[in-house]
């Protein structure tokens, strides 16, 4: 029986220890629903930017797009 359960008791373990680790240094262990659909609704408006003829606002070097 405790064959089933060692498995399972390993994984809980194991994402305890990521979560606490994430946590003592300030970050989060998994992201939250809220944060990917920012990041969504933040590449959305990038790219709109960009086909808009803007270079957008994502702070990253995309000098090479204006190569056309």
């Amino acid at each position: 029986m405790w064959i089933l359960w060692a498995p399972l008791v390993l994984v809980v373990a194991l994402a305890s220890w990521v979560g606490w680790k994430a946590r003592r240094h300030g970050g989060r262990p998994f992201r939250d629903g809220a944060a990917m659909s920012r990041d969504v609704r933040d590449a959305r408006r990038d790219i709109r930017a960009w086909k808009a003829g803007s270079l957008g606002h994502s702070g990253q070097d995309i000098s090479w797009m204006k190569r056309h």
